[in-house]
């Protein structure tokens, strides 16, 4: 946490360069009337730290295990790279809108997987048993990892809505007709 205050020799309130120097200008601006102390600074800079190296890191290491466990999943995963972005050039964010099968691939392994309350240390506001993934009534599920999963509530998703903007048109059409018509 030396950052924070290795920063401070080269920290100009014109110009905030990161975290750190955002941190150095609240505790410049209210000048101990606030509860930022140089004690709290260091202890959120390494949460905030410290929680996007974990998740980050534990995220793409269940992306690595899955498909080594499901190779139909990693041959989809590799024929659907080389169809969208080919071999000649790295992935762009504009590809990601041709990749359906990947984002349900990266949702399906969050769901699956459930780290994010598992990684980093988190509060409660009282007396819990994390059990979601244990329940019975779930276990079928929670002990698949299915693509298709995400695949059919996306589906029923866009279903509702696509309903719904139906409905909407059909009685904006309707009221449209009867602009201008004596109601006698």
């Amino acid at each position: 946490m030396q950052k924070i205050w290795s920063d401070r020799q080269t920290f100009d309130p014109q110009h905030i360069r990161d975290m750190s120097d955002a941190i150095i200008e609240v505790i410049d601006e209210f000048d101990g009337d606030t509860e930022l102390t140089k004690d709290y600074a260091e202890a959120m800079v390494a949460d905030l730290i410290g929680a996007g190296m974990d998740t980050v890191s534990t995220a793409l290491h269940w992306i690595v295990l899955l498909p080594a466990k499901h190779p139909d999943i990693q041959t989809k995963l590799h024929e659907l790279t080389d169809w969208v972005v080919g071999r000649g050039r790295l992935p762009s964010d504009e590809d990601r809108v041709h990749m359906p099968y990947l984002d349900a691939f990266i949702y399906e392994t969050m769901r699956f997987t459930s780290f994010v309350t598992v990684t980093i240390p988190h509060s409660k506001t009282s007396d819990v048993t994390w059990s979601v993934n244990h329940d019975p009534l779930r276990k079928w599920i929670a002990d698949q990892f299915e693509i298709f999963l995400f695949f059919a509530i996306l589906l029923h998703q866009c279903k509702k809505t696509l309903t719904n903007l139906a409905c909407c048109k059909e009685q904006i059409q309707l009221e449209g007709n009867n602009v201008g018509k004596n109601s006698n």
